[in-house]
């Protein structure tokens, strides 16, 4: 799947036919933080990855638009 900027992540979640809560559900999360990265908020880096992983694409792919990836050290 490719879903390039995080206004399309609500429609990811669509197309995999799982509410809001049913993704933070399997990622782990609060379904107040699948909401916040829905709206572009800032979220941390595992829960983006945690998202992407249920989705099956990668962190990158659910990033804000605008929004640099982390910088490895």
């Amino acid at each position: 799947m490719n879903y390039p900027t995080m206004s399309t992540l609500r429609d990811a979640r669509r197309r995999a036919r799982l509410t809001q809560e049913e993704l933070a559900e399997r990622a782990g999360l609060a379904q107040s933080v699948v909401s916040r990265a829905e709206k572009g908020a800032s979220v941390a880096e595992d829960s983006l990855a945690k998202i992407a992983a249920v989705l099956g694409c990668s962190p990158d792919e659910v990033r804000p638009t605008g929004t640099p990836a982390p910088i490895a050290r």
